[in-house]
């Protein structure tokens, strides 16, 4: 699972999740005021979104479809 990291390793942690199709990037922005605050700020790709491989032994690939 890929996911960056910024802030003092020590620092209280925070997570950030994205959305539905989103990746660890859509937070870039945010980031720094929180690391910059002491924080250790966490963005990961969800399995199969951004830079984190879907399972290979998934039947399809991840989308998002209309219902």
């Amino acid at each position: 699972m890929h996911y960056l990291a910024m802030g003092p390793a020590s620092g209280p942690p925070v997570i950030f999740v994205h959305g539905l199709g989103g990746h660890a990037e859509d937070w870039w922005k945010r980031r720094a005021r929180l690391a910059k605050a002491g924080f250790r700020v966490y963005m990961p790709d969800l399995i199969g979104f951004g830079r984190s491989q879907q399972p290979a032994d998934s039947p399809t690939p991840y989308a998002i479809r209309p219902r």
